[in-house]
């Protein structure tokens, strides 16, 4: 009797549990569009950027690569460029790191060291050999960025004055193809941000006995419209 009784609680039991409702599959919450507007030459901030925004619930990045010299696209939440902010918004920037900028050559280039002055020379094509200022022989290969391009007015701005291009000189697309150009051609000379240096190339420092040169640029961003509480979180993470 007890054993009937045990099992026609055990029936009830599965019946109620086979009644109970099934839990809706409710769909999956559209995240958080994040358009972020930045140049080719900031692109090692990829995975910092991912992290961040791995951080955050329900968000997802675009970026879109632009020059920085281009208009801000209508679709852009953020902006991120490297250098000075234009003057007529420069309160409205925030500094999530820094770079150098960095002369380079081919590797077996056997200077070690060149003048500010020697670099004005050689780009505007008044030196044309490097034996002129050391003992490698090879002829000197210039290898310049558009002057739009933010490496460039950095290394503008780290002379003091851009003087006038020789007109043998190289025009890279961005800084890629300016590390490859200078990797290929034993004579050649250039210039990148430090971050992309690798062993292809070799970092040439610049000595100046009459004054300081700049080398170091912020990387800045800047929202479009105020930052909502996420995006704050999100700045804090770069910062």
């Amino acid at each position: 009797m007890f054993a009937k009784f045990k099992w026609f609680w055990a029936a009830i039991l599965i019946l109620a549990g086979a009644c109970q409702p099934q839990s809706a599959n409710l769909p999956d919450k559209t995240p958080e569009i994040w358009r972020l507007q930045m140049p080719d030459s900031l692109s090692w901030l990829g995975p910092k950027l991912n992290v961040c925004t791995q951080q955050q619930s329900d968000v997802a990045l675009i970026i879109e690569a632009r020059p920085q010299s281009e208009p801000v696209s209508d679709t852009a939440d953020m902006i991120l460029r490297w250098g000075d902010p234009p003057a007529e918004d420069q309160n409205t920037w925030f500094q999530i790191g820094e770079d150098n900028l960095v002369i380079i050559t081919h590797p077996d280039n056997q200077l070690s060291e060149i003048t500010t002055d020697q670099l004005q020379r050689i780009f505007t094509g008044q030196i044309r050999s490097w034996s002129e200022i050391g003992e490698y022989t090879e002829g000197v290969f210039a290898v310049d960025l558009p002057a739009g391009n933010e490496i460039h007015q950095a290394f503008s701005a780290s002379l003091g004055e851009k003087p006038s291009l020789s007109p043998g000189a190289q025009i890279a697309a961005d800084a890629v193809t300016m590390r490859q150009a200078v990797a290929a051609q034993p004579g050649a000379i250039g210039y990148l941000p430090a971050r992309w240096l690798d062993d292809s190339v070799k970092k040439l420092p610049v000595i100046d006995s009459r004054q300081p040169r700049r080398i170091t640029f912020p990387v800045l961003i800047r929202f479009v419209k105020p930052p909502n509480p996420a995006q704050q979180t999100w700045l804090d993470c770069l910062q």
